[in-house]
């Protein structure tokens, strides 16, 4: 199998975020294509400034996105898919090279995650996950799960040691909308019974909408992350409350 061929980026209108990513990229000599999904903010033109080829691209959810994706290219290629607010190092872009040609069975690379907000890190508070980011092609992933998606059972995966980096800058108003629109997606894959038993928690209790900013501020130690801990603890406060009365709401109405 070839090196690494490609590196796609998700986007709409990502200005603030997708200069950063493009250009981590390129420095590791990863030729780029940024998908957009119609933005009108410059997200296109800074992408192209950077060196990446844009591409319009029409979305509807992670999930479909990356198994179109997986599906442009066989099973003799493999591709990196990230977000807008995502940046990779040349150590990491070179341990999945070296991963995806040793394995011949390898489907899929898991990168731990550095958060950061409005560039400061969050040494202590972060809850993110390992996120799978680069892939075997030629057939589809991922199944849709909660407001996400996650890896097919069977997947052959690998865990990097290499770390990426998710900071992610837009405003306020544009974060609210996102959670909005991860709790709609929820509620829609509640009612279609594509959810796991932590999901049911979220959408029925408040176990999660409190459980997980006290978790991450005194548990994990956020605190000691100062003002950008309990930011991060209060964003996820919003996203859990946002979560549950939208299911609550949905199931007064129906």
């Amino acid at each position: 199998m070839s090196d690494l061929i490609q590196a796609y980026i998700l986007a709409k209108n990502e200005s603030c975020n997708v200069g950063r990513c493009v250009a981590s990229l390129v420095t590791a000599g990863v030729p780029t294509m940024v998908l957009d999904s119609g933005s009108t903010d410059g997200t296109q033109d800074i992408a192209a400034a950077g060196g990446a080829e844009v591409r319009d691209f029409v979305y509807i959810n992670h999930c479909e996105s990356y198994n179109r994706i997986l599906e442009w290219h066989t099973s003799d290629h493999a591709v990196l898919i990230l977000d807008a607010d995502m940046q990779v190092t040349e150590t990491l872009v070179q341990e999945v090279k070296t991963a995806f040609s040793v394995q011949r069975e390898l489907e899929a690379a898991i990168s731990p995650v550095d958060m950061y907000w409005d560039g400061s890190p969050l040494r202590y508070s972060s809850l993110y996950p390992p996120k799978p980011i680069a892939f075997r092609c030629g057939r589809p992933l991922f199944k849709p799960t909660g407001h996400g998606e996650q890896l097919i059972p069977g997947a052959v995966t690998v865990s990097l040691a290499a770390h990426l980096v998710h900071d992610d800058r837009k405003p306020l108003e544009m974060v609210l909308a996102n959670q909005v629109r991860y709790a709609r997606d929820t509620v829609r894959r509640a009612q279609a019974g594509n959810l796991r038993f932590k999901d049911r928690l979220r959408l029925r209790t408040p176990i999660y909408m409190l459980g997980l900013p006290f978790f991450s501020y005194f548990v994990r130690g956020g605190f000691r992350d100062g003002r950008t801990g309990v930011i991060y603890a209060l964003d996820r406060l919003i996203a859990e409350a946002l979560t549950l009365r939208t299911s609550l709401a949905n199931r007064r109405s129906s």
